[in-house]
């Protein structure tokens, strides 16, 4: 999807959402200057065309500390984005949007997602993996 985007002419950018968090917390950056490029960061996701996060939601990917630390920053991220800029995101996800909240994300961030994603929801169901796996253990011992 993002290739296609690509070659339409938009500007796309492709993060896990735990980099997106490291980002918007300043964890990822230990330059001198670690708000500034922070900040120069935030300004170009704000900006891109289409943002497209992998990993979303899913407490083995994701870090989010019990006291929900990151989850302000996140939670005005993803509003400014949606709701002040009206630019789109692409969530990626094996967490259902109704388990979000149950995911440690809250209810807030809960809500701005189904929300926005209304009538956008597209499921894929993947056998790949499994008849592949089938598949390659049967190999390893012939």
């Amino acid at each position: 999807m993002g290739k296609e985007l690509v070659r339409n002419g938009y500007k796309v950018r492709f993060l896990l959402m735990q980099e997106l968090v490291d980002i918007l917390c300043g964890c990822d950056d230990f330059d001198m200057d670690k708000s500034s490029a922070s900040e120069k960061r935030k300004a170009e996701l704000l900006d891109v065309d289409y943002l497209i996060l992998d990993e979303c939601f899913d407490k083995s990917k994701v870090t989010v500390y019990k006291s929900g630390y990151q989850l302000p920053y996140l939670d005005t991220f993803l509003r400014k984005r949606l709701e002040s800029y009206h630019k789109p995101i692409v969530f990626i996800s094996n967490v259902e949007p109704s388990r979000i909240e149950d995911s440690g994300y809250g209810a807030s961030i809960h809500a701005l997602v189904n929300r926005n994603t209304v009538g956008a929801l597209l499921e894929f169901k993947d056998n790949f993996y499994e008849a592949s796996n089938e598949s390659a253990f049967a190999d390893i011992f012939a």
